[in-house]
């Protein structure tokens, strides 16, 4: 036996020594190359980078070699390619989108053929270690009619008679013209191959088949249902659909990976998924990709093989990976994507919305519960509802250690929702939302000489504030241009006087006694609301439009606009999420100060959160794949979600980080070397280092200001719309003057007396 596991371990090394050699080709530096085409030919294949000028070729014992490319007859190439720009630009054509060093090559009858993408054609030698490209003709594609947009080629094929060209023009509007052309291997006379009546919008793939036919990739408007992939007949153009020839019961959404009409096998790629269609399998799912840019090639050998830039995978597409789908619910919050090259490659996920829906989410759910259905995995759901899920047991607990980290890590309001009476997580937050506060802008406050210990911090402290504005600070205000607010402060004073209202209906649902006793005080403050939008003007005219708020990216906002133009915003929170760049145009945000107003001293300010979480169902038959894929979703937790949920986050970098380090380093360099004659450049180079400060989407100082808000504040779970509906019609009253502040409150504490006996 032990003789045995030893020849075992030998044969084991002996497959790994003979797949050690087994490896993608390296440019003249000894760097990988970026394959453009892979390819089978003679005992071994072909690959080719535009970039590099030289073909590479392996032979039946996976050895590369490369084979320089040198150019024959260029002066009738290029005399071609002339006539053939200005037949271009007679037709109305873009010329200047046309030319790429890159080239499709083919094997046919005649050789090994190239066709670049002006579509001059070559034949292809290897002579004296060199790819010699002697150009033959150019082929004949433009339309026979004026035609904007420019030219495209999208593949080439041949067999012993014909070479097949597919190329399209796309037009300034984004619409599509494609067409399959046949070219005769001795006269270059061209044919065009028809389409069908019923074909789709235009093809994008095309490749040889078998008895004559076309596998054809398609882009369709009108479905995704045969996963536009078909068989063109070239002689009467009837396209076939996937489904009808192999009798299959239906293919998903995807398109052709590459294919062996000798083998007759199709790969499809569906995200990161490569499914084989065959007549020996059907269609199976065989493996995930590792990489958008990997290359799938049949080996004349027989093998299949992956390739990426730095390393070769043999691979079995008749052999099929077993796939746990995962059937997700959701009320249209996305639940994070399973990466390629993930840890969990045996997990796919199926999304099924209820966005938009009379039947929410909540209520399939209660549903499913009621019933005890299996039908999905996971639901999304949300966590102001967890209260009711855990106590219910609709969850199922997470046990790893993954899920322990976790939760020691978490902040407590975090901890209180998330999990069950032992301590163990039921809910994977996916998204954190926190009701937007008051935030004043440190360099306002600073040009209007205010600390930042003086700000108010209760709604009477702000009324106070605003009433004495225009005699404490006013000059400076003008002098600076600084309105109170982004825009008027009386539509402002509105928003505060709701948020009162809101903070009061939290706080009823988390201590009615303490609202109770504290009614009259915060009465009074409602109704003084009502004159102090009357008493409190504007100052400075707002900024209806202030430009920082409106471009797309911080980058976009000219230094001069950066100024500040308001000391007051209400449209941010404490959450770091809130302030970062992929959610908003953060340089503005990035000087604001957030925090949460009292109802009065004796009260901690309501900090109202809602969001989404992800249960596993209790009744799922898949539950164990379920927790692996919740698993994979804490390790590898979005680094600005995590700043919302855990303790231990840290800043989050922004996309500008490697534009920054470019810019700095290319300053550097031109102050070094001297060359700094290009004052126009140098002011852009010296604009982008100046730029440091915009380099996390969570600096620590906003990690710093959220840790002090959740210590300052008491969490309450709410959806705020809801929650104020039963209170609408009080609320109507009082703005008309029918009831006062006072009796509004009555309703409020009514209505939570109301929920809690439910």
């Amino acid at each position: 036996m032990k003789r045995l596991f030893v020849l075992l371990l030998m044969l084991l090394a002996l497959a790994t020594v003979a797949y050690a050699d087994l490896t993608p080709p390296l440019d003249a530096n000894g760097e990988p190359i970026v394959i453009n085409t892979l390819m089978p030919y003679g005992d071994g294949l072909l690959t080719h980078h535009h970039h590099g000028e030289s073909i590479y070729l392996s032979d039946a014992d996976d050895n590369w070699h490369a084979y320089p490319m040198r150019w024959e007859n260029t002066d009738a190439r290029d005399a071609a390619v002339a006539a053939s720009i200005a037949s271009m630009e007679e037709l109305g054509m873009d010329t200047t989108m046309s030319h790429n060093p890159n080239y499709h090559f083919v094997v046919s009858g005649t050789g090994l053929l190239a066709v670049d993408e002006r579509t001059a054609l070559y034949q292809v030698t290897f002579e004296d270690s060199h790819a010699v490209m002697t150009y033959v003709t150019l082929l004949d594609v433009l339309p026979d009619q004026e035609t904007a947009g420019w030219l495209r080629m999208e593949g080439a094929f041949a067999d012993e008679e014909s070479l097949y060209l597919l190329t399209d023009i796309q037009d300034d509007k984004g619409r599509v013209v494609d067409s399959l052309y046949a070219f005769d291997l001795d006269s270059w006379t061209r044919t065009v191959i028809p389409k069908s009546n019923q074909a789709p919008d235009y093809l994008d793939y095309a490749q040889p088949w078998q008895d004559g036919r076309i596998l054809v990739h398609a882009t369709t408007s009108f479905s995704w249902e045969d996963a536009g992939t078909f068989l063109l007949d070239t002689t009467t153009g009837k396209m076939q659909t996937l489904r009808e020839y192999f009798g299959l019961i239906t293919v998903p959404d995807s398109y052709v990976y590459a294919c062996d009409a000798e083998r007759e096998i199709i790969i499809l790629r569906a995200n990161d998924l490569l499914y084989s269609v065959s007549g020996e399998t059907g269609l199976i799912p065989f493996q995930r990709i590792k990489s958008y840019n990997d290359k799938l090639v049949f080996h004349p050998d027989g093998r299949t093989l992956r390739m990426s830039q730095t390393a070769i995978e043999e691979v079995d597409p008749l052999t099929e990976l077993a796939i746990t789908k995962l059937n997700v619910l959701t009320g249209g919050i996305t639940a994070p994507n399973i990466q390629i090259n993930s840890t969990i490659p045996d997990i796919q996920l199926a999304t099924f919305e209820r966005f938009a829906t009379e039947e929410t989410e909540m209520d399939v759910f209660a549903n499913a519960m009621t019933t005890q259905s299996s039908e999905y995995d996971i639901f999304l759901l949300p966590i102001m509802q967890a209260d009711s899920i855990i106590r219910k047991g609709y969850c199922v607990p997470m046990t790893s250690e993954s899920a322990k980290s976790f939760v020691a890590d978490m902040y407590p309001h975090m901890v209180k929702q998330l999990t069950n009476e032992n301590g163990e997580l039921v809910m994977v937050p996916v998204q954190l939302l926190r009701r937007k506060t008051i935030a004043y802008d440190m360099r306002a406050a600073e040009l209007l000489g205010i600390n930042p210990e003086d700000m108010p911090t209760t709604y009477e402290a702000l009324f106070d504030f605003l009433r004495n504005f225009e005699y404490d600070y006013g000059d400076l205000a003008m002098e600076y241009d600084i309105s109170l607010f982004e825009t008027s402060t009386a539509r402002n004073i509105g928003i505060i006087r709701q948020r009162m209202v809101e903070d009061a209906i939290a706080l009823s649902r988390v201590d009615r006694k303490r609202l109770q006793a504290n009614v009259k005080e915060i009465g009074k403050l409602l109704d003084d609301t009502l004159k102090l939008a009357k008493e409190v003007s504007d100052v400075v005219a707002p900024y209806f439009a202030i430009p920082q708020i409106f471009v797309s990216s911080s980058a976009e906002v000219p230094a001069h606009l950066d100024e500040p133009a308001f000391l007051f915003t209400l449209n941010t929170s404490a959450l770091p999420s809130d302030h970062s760049e992929d959610s908003n145009p953060y340089r503005y945000l990035l000087y604001t100060q957030p925090y949460e107003l009292a109802l009065t001293t004796e009260i901690s300010p309501m900090a109202i959160y809602s969001g989404y979480a992800m249960v596993v169902n209790p009744y799922s038959t898949k539950q164990e794949a379920a927790l692996r894929y919740m698993d994979y979703v804490l390790e590898n937790l979005d680094g600005v979600m995590a700043a919302n949920v855990l303790t231990t986050a840290q800043p989050v970098e922004s996309f500008f980080v490697d534009i920054y380090n470019g810019m700095k380093n290319s300053l550097e360099l031109r102050i070094a070397l001297g060359d700094t004659q290009d004052t126009v450049l140098m002011d852009i180079l010296r604009g982008y280092v100046d730029f440091e400060e915009f380099l996390y989407d969570v600096p620590q100082s906003y990690l710093d200001t959220y840790q002090a808000s959740v210590e300052s504040t008491q969490a309450v779970w709410l959806d705020v719309k809801e929650a104020f509906a039963p209170c609408n019609a009080a609320w109507e009253q009082f703005l008309r003057g029918s009831i006062d502040g006072q009796q509004l409150l009555r309703r409020v504490l009514e209505v939570s007396q109301m929920i809690e006996l439910e």
